[in-house]
């Protein structure tokens, strides 16, 4: 990877100089781009082209209709007639008929001496079975069969049926409803958003001390029973967590006064981030677009997953009582090495397609920001696009493959912890804990830092490498305020998911209450409840995103420009901010002197 094994990460300045990007002639992110990690752009189209090649291998030696209708002992799928027939090739006994076409169900029969018996059938009308899709399975408590069939489950799935019908306008004005909310909320954070963030914090503190003298209270009043002899008492308890609370309480008061005006930045953030929505409508359609790819990805992996369990080469099942009667189709090493292909598969394209969004995001944001006059932006959403497309594909797939094997990596270690259910002893279970913490750790950081790279990718158009350089650079100099941005940022965002979808269940319930002829109200509601939250999910990600691109370019602004000789970017809110801070705002919080840029000058008290 290049670049990435540098020691020593290089200065803005540097960064810019080498990518020919003058300072005073600076106008906006770099428009004399060139493919940045080409390499992987090749290899995630030849990752694809074997993962295409692989599912046709199957598709030739595979059949859908072995899934979803059932084959025989013999091989014959039920329901058609077969022009290949394994039974005689194989050397079956009684295999000669292979014309299926009035045996539509396979009959399962799990009591067979060797075995369950797989044969084709005309219909279920026989005793001790039932109908179970295609298939005719035994009337047991023991089957899934059995559970279906009970009046109960029936009855509930068919009232569940019926209330969706019965409500299914209502649940479409309450989607609706939950997508107008999610607009008008990120609406709302332009003008209410310091009004909300400290609200937050001032929640927190009253929470906090709140929390702390309720329990000296408790503890207090324990006490008193300290001298009954025999009865029980939990003041030990009360006053271990009185204590911790309260150093709890202490810290964060020491915290949110220490960080005061950096919070102020917060507010600022979301603010802009309301200015760049407005000024760009249509990016509120990016999650959308997102959904529709990722929809269509579940689609053709679910496609290609039952193509690969469907493919195989028939041969005798063997037993230890010698060769059966019976056709499987096992599968070679080929197919097996497919499966997991498959899986490999899903995680990168899905990370694939989530870091298209934020680049996308981030390139229209950045284009937004680094234009001074707002009202003369054209069609920055589309220049993004033709950035990534054009430029930086490549780029997004290598940071979507380390993610991808981090999560697999996990994935893995789950798996083998499953396999060990008992482990031998307390070190073992330690060390199991420990190693998924540190994976699991590992992942978040490197999706952060993926996600800032991204956004330096978008101002610069260097590699993901060096972008990465950059933004831990500007991360770690800027750590406090990294931590109260997402701290605080997040816990506003949560709350606003939770108001829409409070709103939406609660608007619904009002709607439902008195609807005639509703079985179920929890069926409606827990479908209004999900939609809502998947499209607040959807917009606070995005717009989460665009506050940390509005950050790293106020960064990279402040770096560049000094507000005389060479005038901000930023807009004249931001600017109103970095002269009542009084140098305040710097961004190195860190003890140590990194190389002092012109942001760094800044917040020295």
């Amino acid at each position: 990877m290049g670049g990435c094994l540098g020691s020593e990460v290089e200065d803005s300045n540097e960064l810019r100089k080498r990518k020919n990007v003058n300072v005073d002639e600076f106008d906006g992110p770099v428009k004399k781009r060139s493919c940045t990690d080409i390499q992987y752009l090749v290899f995630f189209v030849f990752f694809l082209i074997v993962w295409i090649g692989l599912v046709l291998y199957c598709v030739k030696h595979g059949d859908l209709r072995r899934i979803f209708v059932g084959y025989d002992d013999c091989g014959n799928i039920c329901g058609m007639k077969n022009e290949a027939n394994y039974g005689p090739t194989l050397g079956l006994y009684g295999c000669a008929d292979s014309d299926m076409s009035q045996k539509t169900f396979m009959l399962i029969n799990p009591k067979n001496a060797t075995g369950a018996k797989r044969e084709c059938v005309s219909d279920c009308a026989l005793r001790g079975y039932r109908q179970f899709f295609k298939r005719c399975v035994p009337r047991d408590e023991k089957s899934i069969a059995a559970l279906l069939d009970s009046t109960e489950i029936q009855d509930f799935f068919q009232k569940a049926a019926d209330d969706v019908n019965l409500c299914s306008w209502e649940i479409v004005y309450m989607c609706l409803f939950a997508l107008v909310l999610s607009v008008f909320l990120i609406g709302l954070f332009r003008y209410f958003a310091g009004f909300l963030v400290w609200f937050v914090l001032i929640c927190v503190i009253v929470v906090s001390i709140g929390l702390s003298t309720y329990l000296w209270f408790l503890w207090g009043k324990e006490k008193e029973h300290f001298a009954v002899p025999g009865q029980k008492n939990n003041a030990t308890t009360y006053f271990t967590y009185a204590i911790i609370s309260t150093v709890a309480t202490i810290i964060i008061l020491l915290l949110i006064f220490g960080v005061r005006k950096s919070i102020h930045l917060v507010a600022h953030l979301f603010i802009e981030s309301g200015k760049a929505v407005q000024a760009m409508p249509l990016i509120v359609v990016q999650p959308f677009v997102t959904f529709l790819a990722v929809v269509l990805l579940l689609f053709v992996w679910v496609y290609f997953f039952l193509w690969i369990e469907s493919s195989g080469f028939g041969e005798r099942k063997q037993t230890e009582y010698g060769p059966v009667n019976r056709i499987t189709f096992k599968k070679d090493e080929v197919i097996n090495f497919a499966r997991g292909y498959n899986v490999v598969a899903a995680f990168w394209l899905l990370q694939f397609i989530i870091g298209c969004q934020h680049m996308i995001i981030a390139g229209a944001v950045a284009t937004w920001f680094f234009t001074r006059k707002k009202t003369a932006l054209s069609s920055p959403i589309s220049k993004s696009y033709g950035y990534l497309f054009q430029f930086h594909l490549g780029t997004v797939a290598l940071g979507s493959l380390l993610i991808a094997i981090v999560q697999i990596i996990r994935v893995i270690f789950k798996l083998i912890e499953s396999a060990v259910k008992d482990p031998k002893n307390d070190f073992t279970k330690a060390l199991y804990k420990g190693f998924s913490c540190c994976l699991y750790c590992l992942e978040k950081i490197l999706v952060y830092l993926t996600r800032n790279a991204y956004i330096e990718v978008a101002i610069y158009g260097d590699s993901l490498c060096t972008s990465g350089k950059r933004a831990y650079q500007v991360l770690v100099n800027n750590s406090l305020k990294v931590l109260v941005i997402n701290s605080v940022g997040d816990f506003v965002l949560f709350l606003g998911k939770a108001l829409i979808v409070a709103a939406s269940v609660g608007l619904g319930c009002k709607l439902l209450e008195d609807k005639e002829g509703l079985n179920y109200l929890a069926v409606p509601l827990t479908i209004i409840g999900a939609f809502a939250y998947f499209v607040s999910h959807a917009f606070m990600t995005a717009f989460e995103m665009m506050i940390d691109t509005i950050f790293i370019c106020f960064c990279e602004d402040c770096d560049m420009n000094d507000g005389q000789d060479r005038p901000y970017f930023m807009s004249k809110g931001l600017m109103e901010f970095v002269e009542e801070s009084q140098k305040v705002l710097k961004v190195g919080d860190a003890t140590s002197e990194p190389p002092r840029s012109q942001t760094t000058r800044w917040l020295e008290d």
